[in-house]
């Protein structure tokens, strides 16, 4: 009597289901790719990795044009009830606040348009923006127009100053090519200054670069530091209140950074002070007990550190590296240009997870942040915002991520990898190019869906009938097959968007995966 065959059981291959989470350890170009943590990306372009998930940067579109020279620098003035965001570019300061077409300058007939200032407020509580470029008089604005500082003192020449900053209601200046610096009285904004000459305090020559301030913890309470900073990468740090009495203002110490990058090398972050420098992006706090060695391996950059110092080899002498912290981003972002006022790249760390990122597409030559929006000058004379829409200008914006490669808990077996499914969440469908890659290949996904982002109306703002509702956030993860062979994998996703509206985020949270296990090698 004939019976039909049973199948071997030993041959049937089971489907294994897996995730490799969203890379919110961010870019890591430290670890061994066989060794990396999964939680780390080998690629992520365009990208922000934030607790749990990675969101998808917003574009850029033009705010302010007409202004025909390379925007340098952007200014934020901020008085009690109003604030206005002004923008150099060649020869003029434009009030760029409104947007539009720039016809007139508010200022105009300087040297220089790459300005270092501070905002403060003098003694009848008016707020001014001081600010310095090293060629041109020192210049105060009031929220309504610009007037310039007169200064009096020995041996004085004003127009050298490169920086300022202010600590205790007092406004100290560095000096060009000097190693001298300057402070006037507290509540003063111009009038008597006296030199304050730092020649003993630095023993590497070079000169002063940037001044500062730092809150650093003293006791229970926070004590406001003053810090200066060389060409040579020496940094002195002073406390106390009267540069006039040597009881009440008195050196911390001096130590050694690797050299600083460009005359914006410091920024705020929460209350530590981080210097950017060949080696990295480094916390002063940490520089008071480390030697240059260890600094490295406890600077903000450290996930990053061999990208930072290749980009650093590459284009630390070109002028417009930026260092900005943008709070209601919760970014940290360094700009690096790779030509003068042209074409940029930046680093981007989100400040609760310290995990970095790369952008590209967005060719700035400044950065500022202006009641609480995000901008950037352009070689072309524009003032772009940023964080907006979808699109880069006119161009689709190209998302590129690939977490670490992951063994799924069998290293050394043999793995077949079927099928794959990126998980966002988003508003919107999104299509995602997605290849499986295995064993530490390199490959690009091809044929790139762009997702067209058409403006949808929320509700109560377009009539009904006639606008196009806008969906809610939620899990986008359709299946797609995978071609893959090997002891590991990882997915390379590439994603394009273009479109005008952009209000809701697009998050990555993981990415599902099948695969069928064989034999050991």
């Amino acid at each position: 009597m004939r019976q039909a065959l049973r199948r071997n059981a030993a041959r049937q291959a089971v489907s294994i289901p897996d995730t490799i989470p969203a890379p919110v350890g961010g870019l890591d170009t430290q670890s061994p790719l066989a060794a990396m943590p999964p939680e780390s990306a080998i690629l992520l372009e365009n990208c922000i990795p934030r607790p749990g998930y990675v969101e998808l940067r917003r574009g850029f579109r033009p705010f302010a044009t007409g202004l025909l020279q390379p925007v340098q620098t952007l200014m934020s003035w901020r008085g009690p009830t109003s604030a206005k965001l002004l923008a150099a570019a060649g020869t003029n300061i434009f009030d760029a606040t409104a947007g539009g077409i720039m016809d007139t300058p508010l200022a105009t007939g300087f040297t220089s348009a790459r300005w270092n200032y501070v905002n403060v407020a003098n003694a009848a509580s008016d707020h001014y923006i001081v600010a310095v470029n090293g060629q041109d008089s020192p210049r105060l604005f009031n929220g309504t127009a610009f007037s310039t500082a007169t200064f009096t003192g020995t041996g004085i020449d004003p127009s050298k100053w490169i920086d300022v900053t202010s600590i205790h209601n007092r406004l100290w200046f560095i000096e060009r090519d000097s190693m001298r610096a300057w402070y006037l009285q507290p509540l003063a904004i111009q009038g008597a200054a006296a030199a304050f000459p730092l020649d003993e305090v630095f023993t590497k020559g070079g000169s002063l670069l940037a001044v500062g301030t730092w809150s650093s913890a003293a006791g229970l309470s926070m004590a406001a530091r003053l810090v200066f900073v060389t060409t040579e990468g020496e940094i002195a740090v002073y406390e106390g209140i009267d540069p006039s009495d040597a009881e009440l203002f008195t050196l911390v110490g001096v130590y050694q950074v690797d050299t600083p990058i460009g005359r914006r090398c410091l920024v705020k972050n929460g209350s530590d002070l981080g210097v950017l420098t060949s080696g990295g992006l480094v916390p002063l706090s940490q520089v008071l007990s480390l030697d240059r060695a260890a600094q490295r391996r406890v600077a903000f950059t450290q996930n990053v550190a061999t990208l930072f110092q290749e980009l650093a080899a590459l284009y630390g002498s070109i002028p417009g590296w930026q260092t900005l912290a943008w709070a209601r981003g919760q970014l940290v972002l360094v700009n690096v240009p790779q030509v003068t006022d042209g074409r940029a790249l930046q680093l981007v760390m989100d400040t609760v997870t310290g995990s970095w990122a790369r952008w590209n597409g967005q060719p700035a030559c400044c950065w500022a942040s202006f009641n609480e929006r995000l901008f950037f000058g352009t070689s072309a004379g524009t003032v772009m915002e940023a964080n907006v829409g979808r699109s880069d200008d006119t161009a689709p914006i190209v998302y590129d991520i690939q977490p670490a490669f992951n063994y799924f808990g069998r290293r050394g077996q043999q793995k077949r990898f079927t099928m794959i499914r990126p998980v966002l969440r988003s508003s919107q469908p999104i299509n995602v190019s997605v290849e499986m890659l295995t064993d530490f290949e390199v490959r690009v996904p091809v044929a790139i869906p762009t997702v067209v982002d058409n403006a949808q109306s929320a509700w109560g703002v377009a009539k009904w009938g006639m606008g196009k509702w806008a969906g809610s956030r939620r899990a986008r993860n359709e299946w797609t097959g995978a071609n893959g062979l090997g002891v590991c994998g990882t997915p390379r996703m590439r994603i394009s968007t273009f479109g005008a509206n952009g209000k809701g985020t697009i998050e990555l949270v993981g990415v599902d995966v099948l695969y069928e296990v064989g034999g050991g090698l």
